[in-house]
């Protein structure tokens, strides 16, 4: 991945980031840009830039990036990070100016400004026809481009098919990649190359369930049709455990929050994920959600006749209060502690 930082929110899903590819081939852990990377691009780019271009609203702005550090830390490790408003009126002398204080600091040269979007897939829901999926893809870019504004193959975008039955668990069986990706239209070489990389594929197993599994890929090429860089086959039924941080992107549990213990005896954590599932069950079916990432040309023609046959192959169906019932291992947790504590 390209090193790279969030300049910029436009609102609650609209981001704006910087990518820097001279970054690319140093050591790293991440794409995250370090702390010295970070000072440097405050110091030497975003600070000089909004000088320059208004100047009389730097005065709100800290003088430097490690002043800024101290006035948001609390001393304890934490941060209360704070927000700095530019109006739309400066934004192109600010980019200009931000892409020239980055030039002359050697790591930031040919930078490259990203939108990033995401979460709005519930807004822009429609039915596998030409006609909707051209509705709802202008609607999702409506506060992104100006009437008249031409959009290229520079803007990808993730579409989504997914199969749901009323009361079911319709979840991915083990080992479907082969087939979705033929019924993408890659050729088998091509899905070699990517499902034998352990960088570019990896297999989902599902509640230690081997024969349930989803998948996520990147196409070493793109070669198919529709030009798609990346596949993921999952269930909806992460959301309920979805977390972003540290890192990951689902919930964790400690050792110190494994001891500790609440009123019912086990730990809270564990009642908390038991008191999560008996709730679902009754409430929350389970669909298979299909994810491809195209460019935009591509995006209201990807997924529109999937094939029935395809589902039919590589999904399996459960009864939704049985795919729920998963909790009854920490039910059995539970039990432990109220027998030994």
């Amino acid at each position: 991945k390209v090193p790279n930082t969030v300049l910029a929110m436009i609102d609650l899903r609209h981001t704006i980031r910087v990518f820097f590819p001279g970054l690319m081939n140093t050591p790293r852990k991440s794409s995250c840009l370090t702390d010295e990377e970070s000072q440097t691009f405050y110091d030497h780019g975003i600070l000089p830039a909004v000088q320059n271009t208004a100047a009389t609203i730097v005065r709100d702005w800290p003088p430097s990036y490690q002043s800024e550090k101290f006035r948001a830390s609390n001393g304890r490790g934490h941060y209360q990070e704070s927000t700095h408003v530019l109006s739309v009126d400066d934004v192109p002398e600010f980019s200009h100016q931000l892409r020239q204080w980055m030039d002359q600091v050697p790591w930031g040269q040919n930078m490259v400004f990203g939108t990033e979007i995401r979460g709005k897939k519930d807004a822009t829901e429609h039915q596998p026809f030409r006609d909707d999926a051209l509705t709802s893809l202008t609607n999702a870019f409506d506060d992104v481009f100006y009437p008249g504004d031409n959009i290229d193959g520079h803007w990808w975008v993730d579409v989504a098919i997914e199969l749901q039955l009323k009361r079911k668990a319709v979840v991915w069986r083990a080992g479907c990649a082969t087939p979705i990706l033929q019924s993408l239209q890659f050729d088998n070489h091509e899905i070699d190359l990517a499902t034998q990389n352990k960088r570019l594929y990896e297999e989902d197993v599902c509640q230690h369930l081997l024969e349930v599994a989803g998948f996520r890929a990147r196409m070493p090429r793109e070669l198919s049709p529709y030009q798609i860089s990346y596949v993921q086959a999952y269930t909806t039924d992460k959301s309920l455990t979805y977390h972003l941080a540290g890192g990951g992107v689902a919930k964790q549990i400690t050792a110190v929050q494994a001891m500790a213990t609440s009123q019912e005896g086990g730990p809270p954590y564990v009642q908390g994920l038991y008191d999560s599932y008996t709730s679902a069950r009754g409430k929350i079916d389970v669909a298979a959600r299909l994810e491809v990432r195209v460019p935009y040309a591509q995006a209201a023609a990807v997924l529109l006749r999937f094939p029935r046959d395809v589902f039919l192959k590589t999904t399996l169906v459960f009864p939704r209060e049985l795919w729920w019932y998963v909790y009854s291992n920490d039910c059995s947790i539970l039990q432990v502690y109220s027998y030994t504590i």
